[in-house]
C-alpha cells in the first residue's frame, strides 16, 4: 500500500522506525488522574464533523460542462482536491496499480478530473463504493463518539474534517494538514467486503492476500479511521527493537479501546475470536517466546515482522498463533501499568521512549 509521503498523509503502512533517546522511568509515575474502568461521560462534548462526500461530487461531474463551472466546485475543500489530483490519484508515470482493466490516469493535464472520471476502472470503483455506502449514519455515530472521547483525552485536539474517496485500491485511511485542523480520508474501496473481487481490480497484489481482506468490510472503516489519528498523536516508535515496537504498538491499541469504547476486540486487534482466545490462554508461553535467544531485544526486522505485522502464520510458533500478537501483548502491558499506576493519564502514554522502563514499571506478570 502506498504512501503519499507529504502533508501528513499517512496510510496503514508504518513509517521506517528511528531510534530516540529514552526518558527516565519517572515519567510514568508522577502525573495525572487515573483510568476509570466505566467510560466517562463525554455528552457534553461536540464530536460532530464535516463529512464531504468527494467521490460523489467527482464522479456527478458532467464531462461536457464547462471547464470554469468545475474549478467552481474545487474551490470548495481546496486543500484536499490538490493532494488528491497530485497525490492520491498521481500522473500516469507514478499509477500503483494497474490491471488489464485500466489504463494509466494522466492527472497532469489542465482537466485532471476528467481522465478520471472517464475511466471505466475508476467509474466501476465508485458504483461499487455508491451501492455499499449510500448510507453511513453507523459510521458517522463512531467517529462523532470517537471525536468527543479524543477530545476529553487529549484536550485542545480539534475534531477534524472527515473525507470519503475513491483511490483506485492505493490507500487506506490517511491524515493531511487541512488548514486550521486535520483532515482524514478514507478510500471507502477498500471497506467493499472480503467477497469483493479486489484481485480483478489489482491482480496479484500482497495487501490483498486473503489473510488481510478479511478485515476489509465496513466494520473496520471507523477503526481504521481512528487509528491513522491515533498514530499521528503517538508518533513513530522511538527504537527498532521488538520490545520498543511492541510497547508502541500496544499504547495505541490502549488509546484506541478508550477512544472507542464500544469496539469490540476482534476488530480492535483484527482477529478473529479463535486467535483472542489462542492469545489469553498462552500469555505466559508468548512472553516466554519472546524473551527466548533474545527474541525481545532483536532489532532484525526479518525476525520479528510477522510479530507485529498482520500475517497467515509466525515461524517457530504454534499454526493457531495469529500474525501481530505482539502488539496484543504491548496491549496487556500498558494495561498492567495503567493498573499498577493509576497516575498515569492517556496524554503521559505519548511521552514514554523507554519500552523496557515500562515493562519494569508494570511490574508485567503474564498470566
Amino acid at each position: 500500500m502506498t504512501n503519499p509521503g507529504k502533508h501528513r498523509v499517512n496510510g496503514y503502512n508504518n513509517a521506517k522506525i528511528t531510534p530516540c533517546i529514552a526518558l527516565a522511568i519517572a515519567i510514568l509515575t508522577n502525573l495525572g488522574c487515573g483510568k476509570t474502568d466505566e467510560a466517562p461521560d463525554v455528552s457534553h462534548l461536540d464530536g460532530s464533523f464535516s463529512l464531504t462526500r468527494t467521490e460523489q461530487i467527482l464522479f456527478s461531474i458532467d464531462t461536457l460542462a464547462s471547464e470554469e463551472s468545475v474549478r467552481s466546485i474545487f474551490t470548495q475543500h481546496e486543500t484536499f482536491w490538490d493532494l488528491y489530483f497530485s497525490v492520491i490519484i498521481p500522473p500516469a508515470t507514478d499509477t500503483t496499480y494497474q490491471s488489464a482493466q485500466h489504463s494509466s490516469i494522466d492527472t497532469s493535464l489542465d482537466k485532471p478530473w476528467v481522465p478520471i472520471i472517464s475511466d471505466p476502472y475508476m467509474r466501476a470503483i465508485a458504483e461499487s463504493v455508491s451501492q455499499d455506502y449510500t448510507d453511513m449514519s453507523d459510521i458517522n455515530a463512531q467517529l462523532t463518539t470517537a471525536f468527543q472521547y479524543l477530545q476529553y483525552y487529549f484536550p485542545g485536539n480539534r475534531v477534524p474534517n472527515v473525507y470519503t474517496l475513491v483511490s483506485g485500491f492505493g490507500y487506506f485511511p490517511f491524515i493531511f494538514e487541512d488548514g486550521e485542523r486535520d483532515g482524514l480520508g478514507i478510500s471507502l474501496e477498500m471497506f467493499l467486503g472480503s467477497d469483493f473481487p479486489y484481485r480483478s481490480f489489482v491482480g496479484n497484489v500482497n495487501a490483498f492476500s486473503d489473510y488481510l481482506i478479511r478485515t476489509y468490510n465496513r466494520d473496520h472503516v471507523a477503526k481504521r479511521t481512528v487509528e491513522v489519528l491515533v498514530d499521528d498523536l503517538v508518533g513513530p516508535s522511538p527504537g527498532d527493537k521488538l520490545i520498543d515496537m511492541m510497547i508502541h504498538n500496544g499504547i495505541k491499541l490502549y488509546i484506541i479501546e478508550h477512544l472507542m469504547p464500544d469496539l469490540s476486540d476482534t476488530i480492535l486487534f483484527e482477529l478473529n475470536p479463535k486467535q483472542l482466545a489462542w492469545c489469553e490462554s498462552n500469555e505466559l508461553n508468548l512472553w516466554a517466546h519472546f524473551l527466548k535467544d533474545d527474541l525481545l531485544y532483536s532489532n532484525e526486522f526479518s525476525e520479528i515482522q510477522k510479530l507485529i505485522s498482520p500475517a497467515p502464520g509466525i515461524p517457530g510458533m504454534p499454526s493457531e498463533a495469529p500474525g501481530g500478537v505482539a502488539n496484543w501483548t504491548g496491549w496487556r502491558i500498558i494495561h498492567a501499568l495503567t493498573e499498577k499506576d493509576p497516575k498515569v493519564k492517556m496524554l503521559d502514554l505519548l511521552s514514554i521512549q523507554d519500552a523496557q522502563a515500562v515493562v519494569e514499571a508494570a511490574r508485567y506478570r503474564p498470566r
